[in-house]
């Protein structure tokens, strides 16, 4: 039996590797970059292809034998997602992570209806997915996303707006999810972008990240959730200046404030630490992940005695799970545990 990992990312539309969308060519003169090269050194960028969507794309590959490097992996033809993507051999192979890619370059990743559609429902496939464990969200260098597409809503009157839930869909993007999810934050992080980032339940972020919900300059408010995880964060104080004034603040503050949980220097050092954790996180029994994301989620909404009794009573649930018995009796044997994440 083998651990297989699967990787989804996206290859930036200025990468030199990067699929020709026009005249639906690669360009194979490019030289190849380290991170295109499998294990044993092949050169894998040709795996590009064309998509249908660039909101959101990915590649899946699985490592079927160790130091026999990477396989590509079947593609589920029914998926409204089309492949495309570029490798990142990973330095360990652990339980299946997903990596998933904003990619509207020209547009700064703004959000749109139909992007954060097909979001939705690729994190929904993933939640169902019993092999998948961790899933880490980022955007591109310059951008994580740069807020929400104004040409789609400027036009929108009230009546539009309110009958049609008009980014219901959005505030609770994450939140259904069950499975952990990693933001890796570089760039803009504004408005939605912001509030995207703040859904995540880990916000990494390099220290020149730039975050705010600017929503006061445009005559209106934050609508997917800004003005009240802002608040959970940094406190009412702080939040009421933010949002009153539209500031941004970098990266360094957010980890300053709360906001974030860890800052990097560059990209590279951002990526690289965020799959670290969630490698980390993967290796842990899946049940006791889930329940771990929902007791700390309800911190949120609870006051403290009806939080610290649904806690109770979720770890008294666990006994009833096979990794428990697992976990406890692999430390008294001093073994690493073997999880059947039930």
């Amino acid at each position: 039996m083998y651990r297989k990992r699967v990787v989804w990312r996206a290859i930036p539309m200025y990468h030199p590797c990067a699929t020709n969308i026009r005249r639906k060519k690669t360009n194979k003169s490019a030289p190849v970059p380290s991170h295109l090269k499998g294990t044993n050194g092949v050169d894998l960028s040709n795996h590009a292809c064309l998509v249908q969507n660039l909101h959101v794309e990915c590649a899946m590959y699985a490592r079927s034998q160790p130091q026999k490097g990477f396989v590509r992996a079947q593609w589920n033809p029914s998926s409204r997602l089309s492949p495309l993507g570029r490798i990142m051999s990973p330095k360990r192979v652990c339980d299946e992570d997903w990596v998933v890619t904003l990619n509207r370059p020209k547009a700064l990743n703004a959000l749109s209806t139909p992007l954060i559609t097909e979001l939705n429902s690729a994190l929904s496939s993933f939640d169902a997915s019993p092999s998948i464990h961790t899933i880490l969200l980022t955007g591109s260098q310059r951008a994580f996303a740069a807020g929400a597409d104004i040409k789609e809503m400027a036009p929108l009157t009230f009546s539009q707006a309110y009958t049609t839930s008009f980014i219901e869909s959005w505030s609770s993007l994450t939140t259904a999810i069950k499975k952990p999810i990693i933001a890796a934050v570089s760039g803009h992080a504004l408005g939605g972008g912001c509030e995207l980032a703040l859904m995540c339940d880990i916000l990494y972020c390099t220290d020149s990240a730039s975050f705010g919900q600017p929503e006061i300059k445009l005559g209106t408010i934050p609508g997917a959730g800004g003005s009240q995880r802002l608040t959970k964060a940094v406190g009412k104080a702080k939040a009421m200046e933010l949002v009153l004034t539209g500031k941004t603040f970098s990266g360094k503050e957010a980890a300053e404030w709360g906001v974030a949980a860890r800052t990097f220097g560059t990209y590279e050092e951002l990526m690289e630490g965020a799959l670290k954790t969630a490698e980390t996180i993967a290796g842990y029994s899946k049940v006791a992940v889930m329940a771990a994301k929902e007791v700390v989620n309800k911190s949120q909404d609870l006051g403290v005695r009806d939080g610290v009794e649904f806690e109770r009573r979720v770890f008294h649930s666990l006994f009833g799970s096979e990794d428990q018995k697992i976990g406890m009796t692999a430390f008294a044997e001093k073994k690493k545990p073997e999880w059947t994440h039930k």
